[in-house]
């Protein structure tokens, strides 16, 4: 019931259509990957259903702990749901689905990017109507509009529109790695989920009302956690110097991750130099993987010579 109620509201529909669209670019995507109309299928109904499923539980333990289902396991509110668990559930259905099938669990996953980043567009755009997804309240009179700001329902005050910020970074990624797909063949999954993590570690730092414990943002350590397993599958088998390097740079940056965020509350400086400082942080973070990746796709290459 809670779920007809959601996808019922102006927020639920626009989900809806959302995934609608990026199942249209998902066929689109899995024809050029030459792979099975039952991979698709499969991976299309398995991604809604373990999507929908991945957010709540990801939201309702990390939030409540075991008793979140007391009153029943779905909500009707938009902000019960996280989008790490999303991105966990649709992972999870992708392997799936490629295990049932017989098809490459890496190509479904390649498959499944572009079509991921457009539903992460159409969401975010659709917080919009949820009276969610705010930034801090916005004092300025020529940045209270949108797509800048957007106006709370209950208290009627501007706040800074992060979602926008969120499907802006989506969108460019996606141009991005649409301009780069022959270049990233076969390694186009991670670098979408390392840079969206990337992203989405910045814009968690942005968002008022967020997954939190204390003082720690869970969907950033989360965050950090997609870059970090990418950086071990593509570091396990580098020699041990390189693969300590790269480490010691990961945590590093990591560090820097924390003590900016740390700095945004107890420092009295101005917080667009810890933001400016947290941006180019990310970005060597990002690189860091990023080179681990193509480090490793040279030396398989170079090993079948």
């Amino acid at each position: 019931m809670a779920l007809l109620t959601l996808f019922s509201s102006a927020y639920g529909q626009r989900v809806l259509w959302g995934y609608a669209i990026a199942c249209a670019v998902s066929w689109v995507c899995f024809q050029k990957k030459h792979i099975s109309w039952r991979t698709w299928l499969l991976t299309v109904v398995f991604g809604l259903v373990l999507g929908i499923l991945g957010a709540r539980l990801y939201q309702g333990l990390l939030h409540d702990g075991w008793k979140f289902a007391a009153n029943g396991l779905f909500r009707a509110e938009p902000y019960a749901y996280a989008i790490s668990g999303a991105i966990l559930g649709a992972v999870l259905a992708g392997a799936v689905s490629a295990r049932l099938t017989g098809a490459q669990v890496r190509s479904t996953w390649e498959a499944m990017v572009f079509p991921w980043l457009v539903m992460i567009l159409c969401a975010r755009l659709a917080e919009v109507t949820s009276d969610f997804g705010w930034g801090t309240i916005v004092n300025e009179p020529w940045l209270q509009r949108p797509p800048i700001a957007v106006l709370d329902q209950l208290w009627h005050e501007w706040h800074f529109a992060v979602f926008n910020l969120e499907a802006l970074c989506a969108l460019i990624l996606a141009v991005v790695l649409i301009i780069k797909r022959k270049a990233l063949t076969g390694k186009l999954f991670p670098t979408a989920l390392t840079w969206w993590s990337m992203t989405q570690i910045f814009c968690e730092s942005l968002r008022v009302e967020t997954l939190k414990k204390g003082f720690v943002r869970i969907q950033q350590v989360q965050c950090a956690l997609f870059a970090a397993a990418v950086l071990f599958y593509f570091t396990r088998k580098a020699p041990t110097k390189k693969r300590v390097i790269a480490w010691c740079m990961f945590f590093a940056e990591v560090g820097l991750v924390v003590l900016f965020e740390f700095a945004l509350d107890k420092f009295p400086w101005p917080a667009y130099l810890d933001y400016a400082g947290m941006i180019l942080v990310l970005g060597a973070m990002g690189w860091t993987v990023q080179s681990a990746i193509s480090t490793a796709e040279k030396e398989t290459s170079e090993a079948m010579k």
